[in-house]
């Protein structure tokens, strides 16, 4: 897998496919915030102690981060982002918000799809 340094969070992007009534959300629609389940915390995200009352981050939790922030990493047909502990807004525990999230799966890399697009150029 990919292990976070410094201050850094690797989240696998989560995404809406549809709502709790059963409603599918088309991929063109965008939120103002990304989701992410934690997969790795580097050393140099803060840790939870009675002085510091930081919330306290686990590998495995859905948070919510900036939707620009981080720098987006695709590993094993799938997509993660490496966001700055910083751009974290929180932990998400809305269960039926929870319930609507699935991990984004990528079915072709950009390298196919470039293959397989037809060319818009013609040699004269």
């Amino acid at each position: 897998m990919i292990q976070a340094i410094d201050n850094k969070v690797i989240v696998a992007e989560l995404k809406r496919h549809k709502t709790s009534g059963g409603i599918h959300i088309p991929s063109t629609v965008t939120e103002p915030q990304a989701y992410g389940k934690i997969v790795s915390l580097g050393d140099g995200v803060p840790r939870w102690t009675e002085e510091s009352g930081v919330a306290n981050l686990n590998i495995g939790d859905v948070v919510v981060y900036h939707k620009m922030g981080g720098q987006a990493i695709s590993l094993k047909n799938k997509i993660f982002c490496c966001v700055p502990y910083p751009e974290i807004y929180g932990i998400l525990t809305d269960e039926d918000t929870l319930t609507e999230l699935q991990e984004i799966e990528i079915t072709e890399t950009s390298e196919e799809k470039t293959e397989k697009a037809p060319s818009l150029i013609q040699r004269v």
